[in-house]
């Protein structure tokens, strides 16, 4: 073998290496500062007892009943036919754009 070859298998059998990191590790003594917004509280794991956080409304997700959800669409029905569609296009204000566009187009009859 010649002197490079020596020195490059000598270098990786004869090298030191290096001891691992040492982890931190917590103390049981101590205590991790809790955040007052987002206090912990004990998880109800029984049936129907951690299905969603408490004060949340959810009325809107009901099955409702036959009578009750026809009388709703039936009042959203009649107050859209009440203005034809053509003239409620036409109901809406236009905006600061579509306003300068309409004042600079010159229109000719």
């Amino acid at each position: 073998m010649s002197a490079k070859g020596a020195k490059a298998a000598g270098a990786g059998a004869g090298a030191a290496k290096k001891p691992a990191a040492k982890k931190p590790v917590a103390k049981a003594g101590k205590k991790v500062a809790e955040n007052p917004l987002f206090p912990s509280r004990p998880k109800n794991m029984r049936v129907g007892g951690d299905v969603r956080p408490g004060g949340r409304d959810l009325t809107r997700f009901v099955k409702w009943p036959r009578n009750v959800r026809i009388q709703r669409q039936r009042r959203v029905l009649y107050q859209r036919l009440k203005v034809p569609p053509a003239i409620n296009v036409v109901r809406c204000e236009l905006g600061a754009l579509s306003k300068g566009r309409c004042h600079a187009c010159p229109v000719t009859l």
